[in-house]
């Protein structure tokens, strides 16, 4: 998955995703063969920078009327770094 414009997102997909998208929120596409399925929300993108893993958004929505079981091109993911002060408030660091 990478992450597209919201513009490019609305284009895409039903103009129900414009209610999702916010400042918190951004759209990913499928890329190489990957893509979000039924029942995939709560799972992460993680992205790689050099040799270490991060995780960059969970998916939140995901819309398809004619394909309620099917994959998605495009999703909409919780960009985890607009919530780090949160999570570094609330979650025990054991490093």
């Amino acid at each position: 998955m990478i992450e597209v414009d919201q513009n490019s997102c609305l284009r895409s997909h039903d103009p129900s995703y414009s209610a999702y998208i916010s400042d918190k929120i951004y759209c990913a596409k499928h890329v190489n063969g990957t893509s979000n399925c039924h029942k995939d929300s709560g799972g992460g993108m993680m992205v790689r920078v050099k040799n270490k893993w991060y995780l960059r958004g969970v998916l939140s929505f995901y819309y398809s009327p004619e394909l309620q079981h099917a994959c998605q091109s495009h999703a909409l993911f919780t960009d985890v770094a607009k919530h780090l002060p949160w999570i570094k408030q609330h979650v025990y660091d054991y490093v």
